[in-house]
């Protein structure tokens, strides 16, 4: 990863890095980059084991997100999830609650957007500007709208229009609410089947 950030200059003059599927376990350090701290929550951690169905995902292989930040930025952790692979933090200075979420394609999609919804009333509760990044496993451009419609009617926005993967599909959304003027740029990566996306939003 430090690899990249130094051949990558989007990636060493961004304030996050949020990344998922991040196939890291327990042991995984993710705070190892000059400048910057992190994050890291591996799938074993993400889901109970007193429930059947969420600790058979817990035991799948993979998954995982981790968030990177710069030293210099002001970042608070916020412990709001429950049964999702998801990292969600606050950026003080704006009040700005950013939700990085990875769903498997195993993950039943009506228990998943219960989770989704139990946290999106936590965020909506704290602020009026929340961002929720990630991937989701759902391809727009085929018309696999479940995520897209509930965050829709939730008072999103989906910011990514054009394909994220090598395979054309577009299955990493970027949801906004009270967030205006955000924009996305999609960046081609080689070391990744997911291109990168640059999200930038501004102070209002």
């Amino acid at each position: 990863m430090q690899k990249i950030l130094k051949q990558n200059p989007d990636f060493r003059s961004a304030d996050y890095i949020c990344l998922t599927e991040t196939w890291a376990n327990q042991e995984f350090t993710c705070f190892e980059m000059v400048g910057y701290d992190g994050f890291h929550l591996p799938r074993s951690l993400a889901f109970q084991e007193d429930d059947s169905y969420y600790s058979s995902l817990k035991e799948m292989q993979h998954g995982g997100v981790c968030v990177f930040h710069k030293l210099s930025s002001e970042t608070e952790l916020c412990n709001l999830t429950s049964n999702l692979e998801c990292i969600v933090f606050k950026i003080p200075s704006r009040n700005v609650f950013v939700a990085t979420v990875y769903r498997t394609q195993r993950y039943n999609l009506g228990k998943f957007l219960e989770n989704m919804e139990t946290l999106i009333c936590k965020l909506e509760d704290l602020s009026e500007r929340v961002v929720v990044i990630g991937d989701f496993n759902q391809d727009i451009l085929k018309g696999s709208c479940t995520v897209l419609s509930f965050m829709l009617s939730k008072g999103f926005r989906q910011l990514v229009s054009s394909p994220t993967t090598e395979g054309g599909t577009l299955i990493d959304h970027v949801y906004v609410k009270g967030c205006h003027d955000t924009q996305v740029t999609i960046i081609p990566t080689y070391y990744s089947y997911h291109e990168a996306l640059k999200i930038v939003v501004p102070y209002d």
